[in-house]
């Protein structure tokens, strides 16, 4: 409960920053004194691009993973070292903890 508690806080949060980018620079200013505005806006600009704003995130909501990139990053990994047991990799992820898909969907501005 703690854990599917806790993910439910970090999806609300990422959806209010997705959601608002300006609030949430705002909100780390309030908190850092050494912070800049352009650099925390790029930054939060930098990650929702690159990391949140993905088309798998798009279609199926923060939090979850997509079958085959993470099959692709296995065999990635494998090359550089590998894997004992390819099958308990596999089974590394669980979204049983993870809010349910719609209350992962994010807004994102347009």
């Amino acid at each position: 409960e703690t854990m599917k508690a806790f993910l439910r806080a970090l999806v609300r949060s990422v959806r209010a920053a997705a959601a608002d980018p300006d609030e949430a620079v705002a909100s780390v200013l309030k908190r850092n004194e050494g912070a800049r505005r352009d650099v925390e806006a790029e930054r939060l600009r930098m990650a929702i691009e690159q990391y949140v704003g993905t088309d798998w995130v798009r279609a199926n909501g923060f939090g979850g993973i997509d079958p085959a990139r993470w099959s692709r990053a296995l065999d990635q990994l494998a090359l550089g070292a590998p894997l004992k047991d390819r099958a308990k990799a596999e089974e590394t992820f669980t979204d049983a903890f993870l809010p349910e898909e719609s209350a992962r969907k994010l807004a994102f501005p347009s």
